[in-house]
């Protein structure tokens, strides 16, 4: 499954070096705010297309927690949602291949925003 960044468009490689935590959709990410702080990727699970708790998770990790690392979503995600999953903090995704393309024409779509 290809991972696109949100920032460019680019397919990314997988993290090599590193620490990577995955955090579960339910659970705190404040509970294992030290493991996030030493992580160089944090992988946000979007289990179905319904569920968004994943960007609340995502706001916490960047605002409340200061992560300034690769902040990935993985599962049920959709061209739709990639500009969204930008503005929460979210770097890079793992798409379906056939969906790939989709997404990074999307980003490039909704380069501009009309909010703040």
């Amino acid at each position: 499954m290809p991972t696109v960044d949100l920032l460019s468009g680019d397919t990314v490689a997988p993290i090599e070096n590193g620490r990577v935590v995955r955090l579960e959709n339910d659970e705190d990410p404040s509970a294992r705010a030290d493991e996030i702080a030493e992580a160089a990727m944090v992988v946000l699970s979007f289990p179905a297309f319904k569920d968004g708790r994943a960007y609340s998770q995502a706001r916490i990790i960047r605002s409340h927690l200061k992560f300034e690392g690769d902040l990935r979503a993985e599962g049920e995600v959709t061209p739709d949602q990639v500009s969204f999953m930008r503005r929460c903090g979210f770097t890079s995704i793992e798409i379906d291949e056939a969906l790939a393309e989709a997404a990074r024409e999307a980003l490039a779509a909704r380069a501009a925003r009309y909010q703040a």
